[in-house]
This record gives C-alpha cells, sequence and structure tokens, in this order.
C-alpha cells in the first residue's frame, strides 16, 4: 500500500475535471491511502469565501484523507530542497508551499501526486522524492 500526498493542484481540480477525480479514485479503490498536508488544508482553506465556506472546506479535507503533518524534519528538508535549486541555478523556480509539499513527502515516504511541473524540477534535486502526474501534462486546464 502506497500513501499518495495530494498537491493542491490536485486538490483544486478534484470538482472540476473528472479526469483528475477518477484518477485520484483509483487510487483510492486500489487501497492506497490519500493524503493532505497542513499546506493542503491552508491553500484550499484560502480559497474559502466565507467563515462558514472556511469551516467546511477543512472539515471536508479533513475528514476524507489522512493528515501528514509539517514538523521540524519537513523544515529541515525543505531548506535543503530550496539550497539545491540554487546551488543549480534555480533558486526562485519552486515557491514555499511546493517546497513543503515535496519535503513532506520525503519525510513521510509518500508519492507527491500533482499537475505541477515543479516536482519534477525538485525530484531532480533530490532522489529521494517520489512524484508523479495525477493525469498527463497539458490534459487538462
Amino acid at each position: 500500500m502506497a500513501v499518495f500526498l495530494m498537491d493542491n493542484s490536485v486538490v483544486q481540480r478534484l470538482d472540476r475535471a473528472p479526469e483528475v477525480r477518477g484518477a485520484v479514485l483509483e487510487l483510492s479503490g486500489r487501497g492506497d491511502l490519500l493524503a493532505t498536508s497542513d499546506v493542503s488544508v491552508l491553500e484550499a482553506g484560502y480559497s474559502a469565501r466565507s467563515a462558514v465556506d472556511h469551516m467546511l472546506i477543512v472539515a471536508d479535507l479533513s475528514e476524507s484523507f489522512v493528515r501528514l503533518p509539517l514538523n521540524e524534519d519537513v523544515g529541515t528538508v525543505a531548506l535543503a530542497l530550496q539550497a539545491g535549486l540554487f546551488a543549480t541555478g534555480r533558486g526562485r523556480a519552486v515557491g514555499a508551499p511546493d517546497l513543503l509539499y515535496a519535503a513532506t513527502a520525503i519525510v513521510h515516504r509518500a508519492v507527491v501526486i500533482h499537475y505541477d511541473a515543479d516536482f519534477e524540477l525538485l525530484a531532480g534535486v533530490d532522489d529521494r522524492l517520489q512524484q508523479r502526474w495525477i493525469v498527463p501534462p497539458g490534459s487538462v486546464d
């Protein structure tokens, strides 16, 4: 059984891209664990339109998926990933949320599922990062 950490690029497409929802359901149907992180919940919560909407979004994610927490190790790995990007001349290529997703996946030995090329770039910096496009790039908006 694998653990798949859903990047915000997947979470935000669950309700609007049937291909993404189908791919996520397929993983779940195989018995794999689907996870979010504190970053996922914060990013999804940011899209809320009201306090009630925020409460519903946070509750839905918290009840539907395993949560992989941020911790000191995640912070250490995220900083190392960023340093690795700078060492290759691409220091500003990946923002803080994706660094935290990648570090969370590494620390918790999960596979990041995404619709975001940043994770391929990060996998080139640290071969411990397991990442996978949820659907082929360019197949959904």
